[in-house]
């Protein structure tokens, strides 16, 4: 169950610097999960960039489970810049939203890209999630007071 209120902390706004988590592509190339954090007086926005695979997930689960011991209701999680997420991407998500509901909290995705829309959809998971879409999603997602999923305009399986 999700608490309800809204946070009464007087504005502030930090940010934190980006993590770059990278591993090896093809070609040698590093492929970087970029996250940012803001915190402020409505909620905490992590903007989460880049691939978000085995190898990175670890460090974005580590970061979101840091983030909800600052005391705020709500965690908004901007997914607009994920170029690519897998299932350890998704754990990830799941753990944090866990913490989240039992600090008493809410968790909202907002602006989830095509690659996180998919895998959030292939693993049956969109009722799990508050999820913002659109490019002012996270404005909604702080002013929402909780609920679930809207409409992804996920693909139609074949």
């Amino acid at each position: 169950m999700q608490a309800q209120g809204a946070c009464t902390l007087e504005h502030a706004e930090t940010e934190r610097p980006a993590v770059k988590a990278g591993r090896s592509g093809c070609r040698g190339l590093e492929v970087l999960m970029d996250l940012r954090t803001n915190v402020r007086a409505d909620a905490i926005v992590c903007h989460v960039g880049g691939d978000v695979d085995i190898s990175s997930s670890p460090e974005l689960r580590r970061r979101l489970l840091d983030v909800l011991r600052l005391p705020h209701p709500r965690l908004v999680i901007d997914l607009s810049r994920v170029t690519f997420m897998d299932a350890s991407g998704v754990a990830a998500l799941l753990a944090a939203r866990r913490r989240a509901l039992l600090l008493g909290g809410r968790l909202a995705l907002a602006a989830p890209s095509s690659p996180v829309r998919r895998v959030i959809w292939a693993s049956g998971l969109t009722s799990c999630f508050t999820i913002e879409p659109g490019p002012r999603a996270v404005p909604r997602a702080v002013d929402r007071p909780g609920g679930t999923s809207r409409d992804l305009s996920l693909p139609t399986p074949r």
